[in-house]
């Protein structure tokens, strides 16, 4: 993906090398050091990233007064060093009473970072035995929870634990 801004005969563009990023639309200023030097600065935003590094080109083409162009370019490595923050919440947060009937549970799921989606990994149902007989209860804790999907309403046994 490339983008590009025009400013005179100058010109940025910038491109991902890998495919791992979005880039957006540098924003470009020219500063007139002398008649014959122009400093170039700006900043791209950079965003999207599905693999570290990505690789990214800024490349400055110029041409003078009489025509002759030149152009250079820049790599650069984009590195994400930030972990995404996730927060989960349930409701209902507790489950009484413990009368062994499934209740709805809901979960939101926030992330600060984009990811592609919010996935449940795992819900485990688990009962202390130690001095408990289930006499046959062989109904499940956890109900229509959908493992290593963006599961987030499933149902949930309250059981007493001893």
């Amino acid at each position: 993906m490339t983008a590009a801004s025009a400013t005179s005969s100058i010109q940025v563009s910038v491109s991902s090398l890998d495919g791992h990023a979005t880039v957006g639309t540098p924003t470009v200023s020219l500063n007139v050091v002398s008649p014959t030097e122009v400093r170039v600065s700006g900043n791209v935003r950079v965003s999207a990233i599905t693999g570290c590094p990505a690789d990214v080109r800024i490349t400055v083409s110029a041409q003078d007064i009489c025509g002759h162009p030149t152009t250079a370019s820049q790599d650069i490595q984009v590195n994400d060093r930030i972990a995404p923050s996730i927060t989960v919440q349930v409701s209902p947060g507790v489950l009484l009473p413990p009368n062994k009937r499934l209740e709805l549970i809901q979960a939101t799921v926030a992330v600060t970072e984009q990811l592609p989606q919010q996935v449940v990994d795992a819900a485990v149902g688990r009962e202390q035995r130690a001095g408990i007989q289930r006499r046959n209860d062989l109904r499940p804790d956890i109900v229509d929870a959908n493992i290593g999907m963006a599961d987030t309403l499933f149902w949930l046994r309250a059981e007493r634990l001893g």
